[in-house]
């Protein structure tokens, strides 16, 4: 019925409505909009997947065979939301969440209406609870930022990571800016709990092979 098909794509423009209005608040790359575009697109390659085989290849037509290439080729529209900067990657949430309203689409087309508003609400949660949750873990530590001079820094970024994690320590942010003669500037924002591991992680990065330079500000 034309009603049900209308009824579905409301449904899908509410549903990912909720999630892109989260992501268009923060200005991340792919908003409401998007969000919405993604979902109610899904939406209706599920509903023609479901009403062409169901009336044209019988009982044992596979319906969801166009709703399996947008989960798939939805990370092609993904991809575009990560902005790489350096060594540090923005946007990984939005791709998920993009990929994800995608599924809720396929889910609503096919009139999974229980589980498409359970997945979305949970995702909703998801981004916002969360997102609270780190902000209070993150109250608690204390910020600084080490700034490196590294020679053939490519080669050095995991042992960093593996040295902070070693000290108990969250990176917040990870910044390199390329100069000369394969030396690299890194900056390196990590949180941390206790003061006394400082001293140690600093003589460690000091002595790691290749770094030139090491200093900290508060």
């Amino acid at each position: 019925m034309w009603y049900e098909t209308v009824l579905k794509l409301l449904m899908a423009v509410v549903l990912s409505g909720i999630i892109g209005f989260e992501r268009e608040n923060l200005n991340r790359p792919a908003g409401l909009r998007t969000h919405v575009l993604v979902c109610v697109g899904a939406a209706v390659v599920q509903i023609t997947s479901v009403q062409y085989y169901a009336g044209n290849a019988g009982a044992d037509a596979d319906v969801f065979r166009l709703g399996a290439q947008v989960i798939s080729g939805i990370g092609f529209l993904g991809a575009g939301t990560i902005i790489k900067e350096g060594n540090s990657i923005k946007g990984l949430t939005t791709a998920a969440s993009l990929w994800t309203v995608a599924c809720i689409g396929l889910a609503v087309g096919a009139g999974l209406y229980q589980e498409a508003a359970f997945a979305a609400a949970a995702v909703f949660c998801v981004l916002k609870g969360l997102r609270m949750m780190e902000r209070l873990l993150l109250r608690s530590k204390k910020s600084i930022v080490i700034n490196l001079e590294i020679y053939h820094h490519s080669d050095k970024i995991m042992e960093l990571l593996q040295i902070t994690d070693k000290y108990g320590m969250s990176v917040l942010a990870l910044h390199v800016r390329n100069m000369k003669d394969s030396l690299a500037e890194v900056e390196l924002m990590v949180a941390y709990e206790h003061q006394d591991s400082l001293p140690e992680l600093l003589r460690e990065l000091a002595v790691l092979t290749g770094v030139r330079k090491v200093e900290y500000v508060n």
